[in-house]
């Protein structure tokens, strides 16, 4: 794509990713596998897909001013998405989900 830019906007989330070997019964336990922290939201994951493949990104989006949201930003960066519209909410909290 020569020249161009996808924009994208979309919520912004950190995801902590935990794998576990099925979901527990009332009252119950099971075993975590595995757990990690990445960036994610719909329209981040498919713009970093694109910038993957060669594709200029960047992505109208806002995080909060904390951990999760400094490291979303230093995230879709290393990713090669442009932060340019990337806005830090003073004194917010960045949006994170729990994906079993």
């Amino acid at each position: 794509m020569s020249g161009g830019m996808v924009l994208g906007q979309g919520a912004t989330a950190m995801d902590y990713v935990i794998r576990c070997s099925g979901f527990p019964r009332n009252d119950g336990f099971e075993r975590i596998c595995s757990e990690r922290l990445t960036s994610g939201g719909s329209c981040a994951n498919v713009l970093v897909t694109l910038s993957y493949l060669g594709v200029s990104t960047s992505l109208v989006a806002q995080v909060g001013e904390d951990p999760l949201g400094e490291q979303f930003r230093r995230e879709l960066i290393a990713d090669g998405v442009c932060d340019q519209w990337l806005f830090v909410r003073p004194g917010g909290s960045t949006m994170h989900t729990y994906v079993f």
